[in-house]
């Protein structure tokens, strides 16, 4: 039982690794790209990832928390509560992004300024819950 919770702890914190550098990698690509046109291919490229990164952690939490026995500490309802922000701003950021269209410069500049804010939102919400979970 030991070696599944240390093997479950690797795997979520490594997904959690990768989550920050997916974050990291938006915001260069959303700063950096000046046509939508290609940015659109650099979202539709990176925002199944996201999801799918958001997805593992989900399911490696679960485990790592059913092998500790539910045992709900203060930082296993920040890490859930976390989870359920990022993945709803995800949402947000995606119905916003179907909603831009080609020739909308505004609803463009919109999008990226919201985009930004969201991964820098998600960088510090990650960085909080990292910092919770290694004092606790």
């Amino acid at each position: 039982m030991q070696e599944l919770l240390s093997a479950s702890m690797w795997t979520h914190q490594l997904f959690v690794g990768v989550l920050y550098l997916l974050a990291f990698l938006n915001i260069y690509f959303i700063s950096k790209e000046q046509v939508f046109a290609a940015l659109v291919k650099q979202i539709d490229f990176l925002t199944p990832q996201y999801y799918l990164l958001l997805a593992a952690i989900l399911f490696t939490g679960l485990l790592v928390w059913t092998v500790e026995q539910f045992v709900l500490k203060i930082s296993v309802i920040l890490m859930i509560a976390v989870w359920i922000v990022i993945f709803v701003t995800s949402v947000m950021k995606h119905r916003k992004y179907r909603r831009t269209g080609y020739g909308d410069l505004e609803a463009q500049k919109a999008f990226k300024s919201f985009a930004i804010k969201k991964y820098i939102s998600d960088i510090v919400l990650l960085t909080v819950v990292v910092a919770v979970a290694y004092i606790m």
